[in-house]
């Protein structure tokens, strides 16, 4: 039984578990009834069922309650089945968590369809809860997405709308559900349905190089960027240095706030400059790719053994279109995923060696580190020992973007809407 914190006496109706696609409508209506899996609402105080049998018990409602019942549950069953079909899903259940997670699906919901709606309708709708970000709308599709900071934020605005009358949209009742956040990029990308995945061998803009530092060149690195002296848990140091889940990280320049996803204020940033050893590289790879440009921002990590890192796609309104990546003392496998084919690409980033993300693989991937003990290379395993990592970037002073991947694309959330208010509000008291 799945458990809302909201009491059933506020409910319309009770909450349908529709993986029970038995209805129809020509049989009885009450044999049909009989049959449903009703999850009943419970009153997060008492945890117990609301006494109002009238409204929660089908053997006490009449039969107008019962038809009107069974045809929601129709519209349900119509609704996911018709996920399930254009996703290519043989349980539209599959793509749902069980859990709260920040991303949910309004499943009976798009853009383009009859009773569909436009981005500006469901943004109305979710304003008025906190830690919403943005609407994500699967073009010529009827459902859509919806983003929040958080899984507790996200389950506030499901309890509330989740086969509830949205005054908004004529009294449309909506079905909403979570979805994990890399299965929400991948659905909410895609354009055409395939069968199957694209196989790629390559990231289109993925640039990399090995041996582009010397082994000398990463000594003087290390002892720059502090050591393990420095950065140990049981010493000390006057600048610095935040702990990001199982890892280490220094901000240099500008500090990004893993919390907001965004820039971060002046007390996040370790080191006003980025030190001159590090320009004179960055200078090195402007002369191999002249197209990568200048930079101003540098966040170093130390990984230990084991670590990693989700699939992401670093901000496109903080950031510019190009990072640079230099790693240092172990290798590690990094893997690039298309959030539409879904296809994985691996690159193993070897001590000393760089890369550079531009393009589709800066705007269009997600890239990650899979969080385990080793990884395996030429069919041996390799175990992992501690990494050091440089992520260059520049700051994108405009905040804005407009690339062709919404799903991935925070231009539109409410925080990045803030900032740009914030920033304009600023220059017009100039």
């Amino acid at each position: 039984m799945e458990i809302h914190t909201e009491s059933a006496q506020n409910a319309n109706i009770p909450e349908i578990n529709s993986k029970t696609f038995n209805s129809n409508p020509n049989d009885n209506i009450t044999n049909d009834l009989e049959n449903l899996d009703l999850e009943f609402s419970l009153d997060p105080e008492k945890d117990t069922v609301e006494n109002e049998s009238q409204k929660n018990n089908p053997e006490n409602l009449s039969k107008r309650e019962k038809r009107e019942m069974l045809k929601l549950l129709q519209r349900k069953e119509a609704a996911y089945s018709t996920f399930a079909k254009m996703e290519g899903l043989a349980d539209p259940y599959s793509a749902f968590s069980k859990l709260p997670r920040k991303s949910m699906i309004i499943v009976n919901l798009g853009v383009g369809a009859v009773g569909g709606a436009s981005s500006e309708q469901i943004e109305a709708i979710f304003l008025e809860f906190k830690g919403f970000e943005k609407v994500v709308m699967a073009h010529g599709k009827p459902y859509s997405f919806v983003e929040f900071r958080g899984g507790d934020d996200a389950i506030v605005a499901r309890n509330k709308l989740h086969e509830k009358s949205c005054e908004n949209l004529g009294n449309k009742i909506l079905f909403l559900e979570f979805v994990n956040h890399q299965d929400f990029a991948y659905l909410s990308d895609r354009t055409t349905t395939t069968n199957g995945q694209e196989k790629l061998s390559h990231v289109p803009g993925l640039y990399y190089k090995d041996d582009f530092l010397t082994i000398e060149e990463e000594q003087n690195l290390l002892e720059l960027i502090g050591g393990n002296k420095i950065i140990d848990d049981n010493q000390s140091s006057d600048k610095p240095w935040s702990t990001i889940q199982n890892r280490k990280v220094q901000h240099y320049g500008y500090a990004f706030d893993y919390k907001r996803k965004h820039i971060g204020d002046g007390s996040q940033v370790s080191y006003k400059d980025i030190p001159d050893i590090i320009v004179n590289y960055i200078n090195r790879a402007k002369q191999e790719y002249p197209f990568i440009g200048d930079f101003d921002q540098l966040s170093v990590q130390k990984y230990p053994p084991g670590a990693g890192i989700s699939f992401h796609s670093d901000s496109h309104t903080a950031f510019g279109e190009t990072l640079l990546i230099l790693s240092l003392k172990s290798p590690i496998m990094m893997e690039f995923r298309h959030p539409s084919t879904r296809s994985l690409v691996c690159q193993d980033l070897k001590p000393r060696s760089i890369v550079i993300m531009s393009g589709d693989s800066r705007m269009g991937w997600e890239h990650g580190i899979r969080a385990r003990r080793s990884d395996m290379i030429d069919s041996k395993v390799r175990m992992r020992e501690e990494r050091w990592s440089l992520t260059i970037r520049s700051i994108n002073n405009e905040i804005t973007c407009n690339c062709k991947y919404l799903a991935l694309c925070d231009r539109d959330t409410q925080y990045v809407k803030e900032i740009k208010n914030k920033s304009q509000s600023v220059q017009s008291q100039r």
